[in-house]
């Protein structure tokens, strides 16, 4: 019984043991929890002065920067749409009614934003649906993904213009799904 009472206090360290353990976790996932919290709730503050910064149109003191689409796609792709990305934020979407190429327009209306002088990245996406008929009619269920990307450097007062260009790259055996691609050139 003697022994018992000498061991007792080993076994009672043991059973205590995973709780110390555990304490000093929860506290580190606490810790981690509130700055996951505190970037959380700085993120939405940024995206509030944002939305109050286009709201009472003060970025209108910015250069503005115009978008213009030029589909040059042949009939065998229909445009279904274009979405423009500025710093990796969507700031315009366009999606094409055309069923058909014939009642497709060849041009996205233009579109300008007032940006903050400084680098920006701007991406944009286009999607082209397949229009064929015959032996190829099978191109129609495809639907092609094409993506441009450039660096555009906005200056204080001095406006700018994205010329944005969907067309076919590639030669007669370049696969149908490789072919659109999209091409952004800056000018003043």
């Amino acid at each position: 019984m003697r022994n018992l009472f000498k061991i007792f206090p080993f076994f009672v360290f043991l059973a205590i043991l995973p709780s110390i353990g555990s304490a000093q976790s929860t506290t580190k996932s606490d810790e981690i929890s509130e700055l996951k919290d505190r970037v959380l709730d700085r993120k939405l503050q940024l995206n509030l002065v944002r939305e109050l910064i286009r709201r009472e149109k003060l970025d209108t003191q910015y250069p503005v920067l115009d978008f213009v689409f030029k589909n040059s796609m042949s009939n065998r792709y229909i445009l279904q749409s274009v979405e423009y990305f500025v710093d990796e934020e969507k700031v315009f979407s366009f999606l094409s009614d055309a069923d058909s190429a014939d009642s497709q327009s060849k041009e996205v209306p233009s579109f300008n934003l007032n940006l903050a002088p400084g680098s920006h990245q701007v991406r944009v996406v286009a999607i082209y649906k397949g229009n064929d008929s015959g032996v190829f009619s099978y191109l129609n269920n495809y639907k092609v993904r094409s993506e441009g990307t450039a660096e555009v450097e906005i200056k204080k007062g001095q406006n700018s213009k994205l010329d944005v260009v969907g067309f076919e790259k590639g030669g007669l055996f370049t696969d149908f799904k490789e072919r659109p691609s999209v091409e952004i050139t800056v000018s003043k």
